[in-house]
């Protein structure tokens, strides 16, 4: 059905193409006074629908996903303007589809084209065509510009022509729907404040085009449009939208790796498809970082540290300290490797085989939200159980390995679950077996080391073969110079614990340098550090402490992760952000296992009879230097806390909603009972009625008042109804004193329309009497 007035059939046909500009635009505004361009629900009805489908291009242009962006806002526009002028002509459907067709694809190149640069030798125009004609689909973003005008052109073109020509708002939500959800999906939480103010002009739109149609309705039967039920429904449909809101806030959201839903978005075939010539999404920036663990097999020292602020991860944990996402066991002259690894998939919720009882150890669990695209999962002390499935990383049990020399590049085998048993303490690193989403969490169990120095002195040297064989191999390439200074360094040391301590100190005289130099090719990075450079970052000063102190016969290996984190005070959880990324050492010792020790220096050790902090990490912190300052955030390492949670959004929610549905009740029974009230069927009824609102308002009648006197009294207090007051007083004297016990239809009627006007008023006097006395 279309929206049109008597008489606006083609009669704006050829206007625009007949007259000069002056004289377009006054019979432009006289054919839109007059209705023949849409009477004014149809102009309201258009501009919701570009009020709505432009939160939606908002949302768009604001997330800025090429630069330069061509203005989707100006295309929505003129998509809608287009629109509106075609549904108000004679051509036929048919060619107004193809007519859509060629003005979309005019407005997209010309909107395209604008964002290339003219320069003497070539226009716009011409620099577009042939980046147009040179280029795949997958090359540049100028395929996906032309896409997101398209598709605005189109969203725009057809919920306006539902809207107009079949009244059918449906379709302009759905799309509008879509777009915004599409966009959102793909953007942090920051930007999710689009979809309540797109849901509220929706909400509108459907209102008004609901209106429209049923007023034409009525219209043509020739009877009043109910307004006052217009305001329940727009009241419901509030409702409706509060109590969705509540619902899919306050219910949890079910684990995506339950639902069978999830594919492995980091396995080949996804970079197929990334890489095929039809995807004009390939080089379009994400807005997430992607961390992903294939990426973190090599650790180089020309490697740069993070220093930006983006949120990564957001832990909530009774503790602090480092968090690992990976262990290295091989050294070379220019980084770090692992050997050869095998693969577990570990189940949601099993624990890890193996790895022993430690001596003293206590059980951290923690949870993480991912802030980024990952499929690293965060570990701190050795790792226990996740309640996702993993995939685990350790050392092979090839007997091969232990013989070999060290290997060129990292491998990899991997193996059935069943056939393999994972030594807790040599987990290389955990992975998800998917990329898991921004805002996805996972908890973890994990076990901790709680030893003194004391215990650890007395640890002695018993280590186990398959310890030696990884931890103390050494390039044959490495400088003998380096491993003179470790036996210089430690030739006072009588434990292994000593030669930590002695190493430790060493290090600490050499100073922290983000833009410290690193070794040229072919020279090696740890005797570079040592002997030449004397400063550098994490990666050198760790390196070096795992070198020189399997140089002295104590196993060492180094990690990879985060340190400390910032406390948020809204949440209480740990921020980690790029920032807090940094490197330290594990050595290893007898009935203990792994001990985190911090090989960057900070100040002069502490007593050595310190506790060792959360994980077994010997710190040695006193005063703050610039590494530390920037890593650490606000919490000490050795400080719990307890988590604070933040403000319980879904509680206002409920509380809203809960006073809409008693406003919603309270007001419908109202009116019911108003309704009822105005329904009468004699004088006598209407009499004592209209004596019962009277008394509210304390003007009930006096025991020596005859009826008309009272009605009297009742037309002097209220003068502007004194007459419909007199109606009803002299039908309830003729029935009630003369012999016509009932009036006739005529009298009824008359009745009962005096009533229906005579209520309202005696029932608002009550009300502004009960106010004024209170």
């Amino acid at each position: 059905m279309s929206m049109k007035t008597p008489g606006s059939d083609g009669k704006i046909q050829g206007y625009m193409s007949r007259l000069r500009p002056k004289a377009q635009v006054s019979r432009l505004l006289l054919a839109i006074r007059r209705g023949r361009l849409g009477s004014l629900q149809e102009w309201m009805s258009v501009v919701l629908i570009f009020l709505a489908l432009g939160i939606t291009v908002w949302s768009i242009e604001h997330a800025r996903w090429i630069k330069p962006q061509p203005s989707l806002t100006t295309v929505l526009g003129f998509s809608i303007l287009g629109c509106l002028l075609l549904v108000k002509s004679r051509i036929p459907t048919w060619a107004t589809y193809l007519l859509m067709i060629v003005l979309g694809l005019v407005v997209a190149v010309w909107q395209s084209a604008s964002l290339f640069p003219s320069t003497e030798a070539r226009s716009a125009l011409q620099s577009w065509w042939q980046v147009i004609s040179s280029s795949q689909l997958n090359e540049g973003t100028v395929y996906f510009t032309i896409f997101l005008i398209l598709t605005t052109w189109l969203v725009g073109f057809i919920s306006t022509w539902f809207v107009l020509r079949r009244r059918n708002v449906w379709i302009a939500v759905s799309l509008g729907t879509i777009t915004v959800l599409v966009n959102l999906s793909n953007l942090p939480h920051d930007y999710y404040y689009f979809l309540p103010l797109y849901l509220l002009v929706a909400m509108l739109l459907i209102v008004q085009v609901n209106l429209a149609r049923h007023g034409g309705w009525f219209g043509k039967q020739s009877t009043s449009f109910p307004y006052r039920g217009t305001v329940y429904a727009m009241g419901a449909v509030l409702f409706v939208i509060v109590l969705t809101v509540v619902t899919a806030w306050v219910v949890p959201e079910p684990p995506i790796e339950q639902l069978g839903l999830r594919t492995n978005t980091g396995t080949s075939r996804k970079m197929d498809i990334q890489e095929q010539w039809f995807n004009i999404f390939a080089d379009v920036p994400t807005k997430w970082s992607l961390i992903q663990s294939s990426e973190q097999e090599t650790l180089l020292f020309q490697d740069s540290i993070g220093r930006s602020n983006r949120i990564q991860f957001v832990i909530t944990s009774e503790r602090s300290g480092y968090w690992r996402t990976r262990r290295y066991d091989t050294y070379h002259s220019w980084g770090w490797t692992n050997s050869i690894t095998s693969d577990q998939m570990l189940d949601a919720g099993a624990a890890v085989n193996g790895g022993g009882e430690l001596l003293e150890s206590n059980t951290l669990v923690y949870t993480v939200e991912n802030r980024v695209k990952t499929d690293v999962i965060l570990t701190g002390g050795e790792l226990v159980s996740v309640n996702i499935p993993v995939r685990i990383k350790t050392l092979s049990t090839d007997e091969s390995v232990a013989d070999s020399p060290v290997p060129s590049t990292s491998q990899s085998a991997v193996t059935e679950a069943h056939q393999i048993e994972a030594e807790g303490q040599d987990i290389i690193t955990v992975v998800s077996p998917w990329i898991l989403s921004p805002y996805q969490r996972y908890t973890v169990v994990a076990q901790t080391n709680l030893v003194t120095a004391n215990e650890l002195t007395q640890a002695g040297e018993d280590y186990p073969s398959e310890v030696i064989d990884y931890y103390l191999r050494l390039p044959d390439t490495l400088p003998e110079r380096t491993e003179q200074l470790s036996q210089i360094l430690t030739r006072e040391a009588e434990t292994p614990y000593d030669k930590v301590i002695a190493i430790k100190r060493f290090l600490n005289q050499l100073k922290y340098n983000q833009k410290g130099k690193t070794a040229p090719e072919g020279v090696d990075g740890v005797d570079y550090f040592l002997f030449e450079a004397k400063e550098g970052v994490c990666t050198s000063f760790a390196s070096a402490m795992t070198v020189m102190l399997r140089s002295v016969g104590v196993p060492a290996r180094i990690c990879t992760g985060y340190f400390q984190g910032e406390l948020d005070e809204d949440s209480g959880g740990l921020i980690l952000r790029s920032r807090n990324f940094h490197v330290w050492v594990e050595v290893h010792f007898p009935d203990y296992g792994w001990i985190e020790f911090e090989a960057t220096p900070t100040s002069e050790p502490a007593n050595e009879e310190e506790i060792l902090g959360v994980g077994g990490s010997f710190l040695g912190i006193s005063e703050e230097e610039e590494w530390f300052d920037l890593l650490r955030g606000s919490v000490p390492s050795d400080v719990g806390y307890t988590p604070r949670s933040r403000p319980k959004l879904w509680v206002y929610f409920t509380v809203i909603s809960i006073l809409l549905f008693l406003g919603f009740a309270a007001r419908l029974v109202f009116d019911r009972w108003l309704k009822r009230l105005k329904r009468v069927q004699t004088a006598s009824e209407a009499y004592a009625r209209m004596c019962y609102l009277a008394s509210l308002g304390r003007r009930r009648p006096l025991e020596q008042e005859t009826p008309g006197e009272y009605c009297v009294r009742l037309a002097v207090a209220f003068p502007v109804h004194a007459e419909a007051i007199d109606v009803v007083a002299q039908a309830y004297l003729e029935t009630r004193y003369s012999s016509r016990k009932e009036l006739g239809e005529t009298g009824k009627i008359r009745l009962q329309k005096t009533w229906v006007s005579l209520c309202p008023f005696l029932l608002k006097g009550a009300l502004h009497f009960w106010r004024q006395s209170g």
